[in-house]
């Protein structure tokens, strides 16, 4: 039969050894260590929760980012820059400012899009470590 703890497992070896025999004690004070263990997994999983958070609050600000980034990209292809849109010239400068600048939005609109795929395989692991638990 398996040992529910220690002292009934030193007693059942007592028993099958006999009253002459003399089970030495543990240098180290198990107690304390087990007690060691275990705080160190509740700070383990507290670490966990604040990496999560974290994750949760970088996904977030990347998507309140990006959003900002489509609006604005948005008020660029609308804007005329002040200049007459009805005048060739002006037109063509437009357009071309407008050409500019959305392909640098959109590009950061890409980054962020890439950012979320990251962040969202880093949330997977996160929540691999997350299941993690102690067996002792």
């Amino acid at each position: 039969m398996a040992a529910k703890n220690w002292n009934d497992a030193k007693a059942q070896a007592l028993k099958i050894l006999g009253d002459k025999a003399k089970i030495p004690e543990p240098k180290a004070n198990m107690t304390k260590l087990m007690a060691d263990v275990e705080k160190a997994d509740k700070e383990y999983d507290a670490s966990v929760d604040v990496l999560q958070a974290k994750i949760l609050a970088l996904q977030n600000a990347n998507d309140a980012w990006k959003n900002g980034v489509k609006q604005f990209n948005d008020l660029i292809g609308k804007s005329d820059f002040g200049l007459d849109s009805k005048d060739a010239d002006d037109k063509k400068k437009i357009q071309q400012a407008q050409d500019v600048m959305t392909d640098y939005l959109e590009s950061q609109m890409d980054m962020a899009d890439t950012n979320d795929k990251n962040l969202d395989e880093l949330d997977k692991h996160s929540m691999a470590i997350s299941k993690y638990q102690t067996q002792t």
